[in-house]
């Protein structure tokens, strides 16, 4: 619906959709129509307004901070990209004070909003990875780093765990080989690291890898990971069908 409400009730956060008339102008000026996000203080009505936003999330119930995710300028869609990554503002609501974090692709608060997870997302793979802000201290956590692609970030229900794809392209593989990461045990001060990696399972079932097409999951007690999994083709096998194809 686009609206949404503090975890204690005191603020309220909207989508602002450009009207019509003035998106059908931009259309014809070959420019992007961008939405907004207000923000409405519920005890004492005043309203802020931040331009450029895709989409926007309280941090959880503790609700001390609103995270907006920017879109990128339009100059820069247009260029041939190798990340996906934009801007991420939180905006404290006590204060309005504001924190900028670069070439994010994916975030994520937990459930109690003690914790903000976020996917580097960088050009040419620089500095692509996981990282965690403590909201409460600030402190910032290197959970992964990698010349990797990073996808499907999510957390449990309960909060207590953290999973994410990992991707890398493979001279003899069509598209990415993926493995599967999970963070646990977030109370003990630095996450506990657990990573799975087809490649090196040889029980793993041959000519598949993991799914990007579904989110990882651990299980209840943390103890495992869910995932999915789907067929992989080696450039080989491709080459050799299309020469047969073309003899045929």
């Amino acid at each position: 619906s686009g609206l949404s409400f503090s975890g204690d009730s005191r603020w309220v956060a909207f989508t602002i959709r450009p009207e019509v008339k003035e998106t059908k102008r931009l259309l014809k000026e070959k420019k992007k129509a961008y939405n907004k996000v207000g923000l409405v203080n519920l005890a004492s009505g005043e309203k802020i307004e931040f331009e450029k936003i895709q989409r926007f999330s309280f941090s959880g119930e503790k609700s001390t901070y609103l995270a907006l995710y920017c879109s990128p300028p339009q100059t820069q869609e247009k260029e041939e990209k190798t990340s996906k990554g934009s801007s991420l503002i939180l905006h404290e609501l006590e204060t309005s004070k504001e924190l900028s974090i670069g070439n994010v692709s994916e975030f994520g608060f937990d459930k109690s909003g003690c914790w903000l997870a976020w996917i580097v997302d960088a050009w040419e793979q620089s500095g692509n990875g996981v990282q965690l802000r403590n909201m409460e201290t600030g402190q910032i956590l290197p959970l992964e780093s990698d010349k990797a692609y990073y996808e499907r970030l999510s957390w449990t229900e309960k909060g207590d765990g953290l999973t994410v794809l990992k991707g890398k392209e493979d001279k003899d593989y069509e598209g990415r080989l993926y493995s599967v990461i999970g963070f646990r045990n977030f109370s003990n001060g630095y996450p506990q690291k657990i990573e799975y990696e087809p490649l090196k399972d040889k029980n793993f079932p041959e000519g598949m890898t993991i799914s990007p097409e579904r989110k990882p999951e651990l299980t209840e007690d943390l103890s495992g990971v869910l995932f999915g999994i789907h067929k992989v083709k080696k450039k080989a096998e491709n080459e050799a069908q299309s020469k047969v194809s073309k003899e045929e």
